[in-house]
């Protein structure tokens, strides 16, 4: 999950990650040393952090501009251990309501 899921050019957001434990409760793992790792697809087939870039922490950086596009939608890709899952991301203009 992340804290807003609708940024504009050059903001950020943080990202958490929780892993559920066998009790039923769960765990944060948002940061790389927990073996969490980020991959970013934009609007392609293939792994693009230009439009937005996930740090070692969790935090979510958007491009300073997305040229032409009204929006852009990022799909972050997140993996930690055998437990994979994803959060969907819009990044608009940065002058847009």
């Amino acid at each position: 999950m992340a804290d807003k899921t609708v940024l504009h050019e050059r903001e950020n957001a943080q990202l958490h990650v929780f892993k559920l434990q066998p009790v039923g409760s769960r765990k944060e793992v948002t940061a790389a040393s927990t073996g969490t790792r980020y991959l970013t697809f934009a609007g392609s087939a293939v792994a693009d952090s230009r439009v937005m870039s996930v740090n070692s922490a969790g935090w979510a950086s958007t491009a300073d501009c997305i040229g032409h596009f009204r929006y852009r939608t990022v799909i972050v890709f997140v993996r930690n251990g055998d437990s994979v899952g994803w959060i969907v991301m819009r990044i608009v203009h940065a002058n847009a309501g």
